[in-house]
């Protein structure tokens, strides 16, 4: 005779904690934002915006993943009911920004320089 359990049992897989887990840690090392990019010399928000998506655009042809380097969420402001697309980066995001400015201004071109010198030199 062949032993048969009573009480069967569903194997839980672990794995979707540990995206979570893997989500929060990406989102809390995301510590820049628009702001940073206007002051690292970003004419306006929209030239920021611009660069921020065809970073995403060069990344995903590169075979990255960009919620690695980039995470948005929507943000309603009540006081004239408008809804706004808040973008946060990590480093590495925020350099891939910089380098894909669409208006390349004397403050951008001194931080283009530096990265240049970091990698070669």
């Amino acid at each position: 005779m062949e032993p048969f359990s009573l009480a069967q049992f569903e194997t839980i897989s672990q794995r979707p904690v540990f995206d979570d887990m893997q989500d929060y840690i990406n989102i809390r090392n995301m510590r820049y934002g628009v702001d940073d990019l206007i002051e690292a010399g970003f004419l306006s928000e929209t030239d920021a915006l611009k660069a921020i998506q065809d970073s995403i655009n060069w990344l995903v042809l590169s075979g990255q993943e960009p919620k690695q380097y980039f995470y948005s969420c929507y943000i309603c402001d009540p006081t004239d009911n408008t809804v706004y697309r808040h973008w946060k980066m990590n480093k590495k995001g925020f350099i891939t920004v910089i380098i894909h400015a669409p208006v390349l201004t004397q403050r951008l071109a001194k931080i283009r320089w530096k990265l240049l010198g970091v990698l070669l030199f």
